[in-house]
């Protein structure tokens, strides 16, 4: 029997925005920053770091790791990038306050780091 597999719901409609940076800030890795404000109600921002041109995935998940959803997933260039987060999916929903985390998947590495969404 087959079972009908419904794909999880994306939850920023943004494109991750390319950050400037120098050449001593250019880490060899994916990097995944804590995100600012954390806390936060209303908007956060998440920062992450791709030494190369790659396919990524960043993931919010429950506590006890279930996906709530996806932040971003695709291909993306190399440097600095952040998403600007408003807790909510993409019908306009809010994504319910309480601690969750977020994760960053590229190239076989993987970051997880909490967040935190207040009423």
């Amino acid at each position: 029997m087959k079972k009908n597999i419904n794909p999880p719901p994306l939850l920023a409609t943004a494109v991750p925005q390319p950050l400037s940076s120098n050449t001593f800030d250019k880490p060899l890795s994916l990097v995944l920053e804590q995100n600012e404000p954390n806390p936060f109600r209303g908007e956060t921002t998440i920062r992450f770091y791709v030494p190369q041109p790659e396919r990524i995935i960043l993931r919010l998940l429950s506590v006890d790791r279930k996906q709530v959803g996806i932040l971003y997933q695709g291909e993306i260039g190399a440097g600095w990038h952040s998403i600007d987060w408003r807790a909510e999916m993409t019908d306009g929903s809010p994504v319910k306050a309480g601690r969750y985390l977020y994760r960053l998947e590229g190239a076989g590495f993987v970051a997880i780091r909490t967040l935190q969404i207040n009423e």
